[in-house]
């Protein structure tokens, strides 16, 4: 399995890098925290089906799967994904772990994962820290549409908006630039990669003032955007890294889905209470922010952060 891996992938290198071989020239990304979910396995399938394949190999990576899953465990990290895979068994596989090790499941301790079905004519490159997935095509395979894709419930990303939602995992602002524009040069035909964090913490910024996002979904939101803008406007975060922090418990998102509807019904009172807690705190520093950031770009832009 590993002898078929290299010959479509580069397994020594990593992201932004390209990862992939030269036979490989349509990218697209998706959310690498997705992929225990019920809408990537979907995906999965529906590539599989584009693709006339009958399984989906996944190898993990990283950790080492000699080194550390073979020595410590007696097997590789890998797994054999049929077309017609239940759910319910697809869970049971990430879930599963050494009965010496709970937290060395797929779902929990795997860094780096490649999905590749035996034509290759797709393959999946996923990171974890980035939070990339890397959906490329072979030269000369069409695959799904993007609304067959969109209809598993996993939408394809262009780079540009892969990018954005990585951008939580960098507190320094200079190694992402360098990593978004080195992700442009290889998976976007060399498009010019432009910064723009404050139009974007501005959109949400505005979206919790109407009342188009929720209070806790914004702020988490705007927390993990501060290190994408400079030391000057940096402050303006500390409120919504505040309310993210009192409320990082409290499930958010996607990751609702995989809650058990009582708890999730409590959690929701809890969600409701904090709102209304936070809710002038956070309209304040929502208005200081728009009057900030809208300041800041009025001003000429340094040539370098652009």
């Amino acid at each position: 399995m590993f002898d078929i891996l290299s010959s479509a992938a580069l397994p020594a290198e990593r992201l932004p890098a390209q990862v992939l071989r030269s036979q490989y020239d349509r990218f697209r990304f998706l959310e690498f925290a997705l992929f225990p979910n019920p809408e990537f396995l979907a995906l999965l399938q529906r590539l599989m089906e584009s693709s006339r394949d009958t399984q989906t190999n996944l190898i993990v990576l990283e950790p080492d799967p000699e080194a550390y899953f073979y020595k410590n465990f007696g097997n590789f990290a890998a797994l054999e994904i049929g077309a017609d895979e239940s759910w319910e068994n697809y869970r049971a596989q990430m879930e599963s772990s050494p009965e010496s090790s709970p937290a060395d499941s797929l779902a929990v301790n795997s860094f780096l994962l490649v999905w590749f079905p035996p034509s290759l004519r797709w393959i999946i490159w996923g990171e974890r820290s980035p939070d990339m997935l890397v959906l490329a095509y072979c030269r000369g395979f069409d695959g799904p549409s993007e609304q067959s894709l969109a209809e598993t419930g996993m939408t394809p990303l262009s780079a540009e908006d892969a990018l954005d939602i990585s951008s939580s995992a960098w507190s320094d602002r200079i190694a992402r630039r360098d990593f978004a524009r080195k992700v442009m040069d290889n998976y976007a035909g060399g498009r010019p990669w432009v910064n723009d964090a404050p139009e974007r913490a501005i959109a949400v910024a505005r979206r919790i003032l109407a009342g188009e996002i929720g209070l806790i979904e914004g702020c988490r939101a705007l927390s993990s955007m501060r290190w994408e803008l400079g030391d000057d406007v940096r402050d303006r975060f500390i409120p919504f890294v505040a309310i993210d922090s009192e409320t990082d418990d409290l499930p958010i998102g996607a990751v609702r889905d995989l809650w058990d509807p009582n708890a999730l019904a409590l959690k929701d009172l809890e969600i409701s209470r904090c709102e209304q807690l936070y809710q002038a705190n956070a309209v304040e520093a929502c208005m200081v922010l728009v009057e900030s950031l809208g300041a800041n770009l009025a001003q000429p832009k340094s040539k370098d952060l652009q």
